[in-house]
């Protein structure tokens, strides 16, 4: 039996993902995660009549939250001694295309928590199950605008990110400031469309090539 532990699966690509495995790995065994419970059980509910009942679990896990977090993992390990694959969905896009909105710098600071120190949590909180499977898979639901804002990233910041020794902890800190530096309306980084979005996911990008140690992002 495999088992599969997908973030933000209520609804979306997480939901579309959780119906690509159930479809194509028979033996494999879901653990719905989603923010709201309810929601996480209504959509595990309609996938199990679908494609098998007890198929799917709903599972409560704010990445936002480390005492949420760990819940989970507590939850998991209660229920199977391994994990085989991780996929780290969960993510927001809060930025405005409207030009006569206001740039939302608590929005920005919202996406970054979400979208790659989220991330970055659970990876980090599964790895003891996963590393009890020798073929366990993390993957990460990233978008081509992180590819795209790379090359928007200032000399400066492209050196920070490709400079030898670089850790995690030090690429959380890099983002963190890109994003805190949004707060002044003159920072060429707005050109970059969503940007709090693009940076997020260009950090997750950056994450799976300095820190994950099994990974792949779809």
């Amino acid at each position: 039996m495999t088992t599969a532990f997908v973030t933000g699966g209520n609804r979306g690509l997480g939901y579309e993902i959780i119906k690509s495995l159930l479809i194509e790995r028979p033996e494999c065994r879901v653990v719905l995660g989603s923010r709201s419970l309810q929601a996480g059980q209504a959509a595990a509910l309609t996938l199990g009549n679908t494609y098998g009942a007890g198929r799917v679990v709903a599972m409560q896990i704010d990445v936002t939250s480390r005492p949420s977090i760990d819940a989970a993992v507590a939850a998991v390990c209660r229920q199977t001694q391994h994990l085989d694959i991780l996929i780290n969905n969960s993510g927001v896009l809060l930025d405005s295309d409207d030009p006569s909105v206001l740039f939302d710098l608590e929005a920005a600071r919202t996406t970054l928590r979400v979208n790659l120190d989220g991330a970055i949590s659970v990876t980090e909180a599964f790895l003891p199950l996963l590393s009890r499977t020798a073929t366990a898979s993390i993957l990460f639901t990233s978008s081509g605008q992180g590819t795209r804002a790379l090359g928007q990233l200032s000399e400066a910041h492209r050196l920070a990110l490709d400079a030898p020794g670089l850790d995690t902890p030090r690429l959380k800190k890099i983002f963190a400031q890109m994003v805190e530096d949004l707060a002044d309306a003159s920072n060429p980084y707005h050109a970059i469309p969503s940007p709090s979005y693009s940076l997020s996911k260009l950090g997750l990008n950056c994450y799976t090539q300095v820190d994950a140690p099994r990974n792949s992002t779809p």
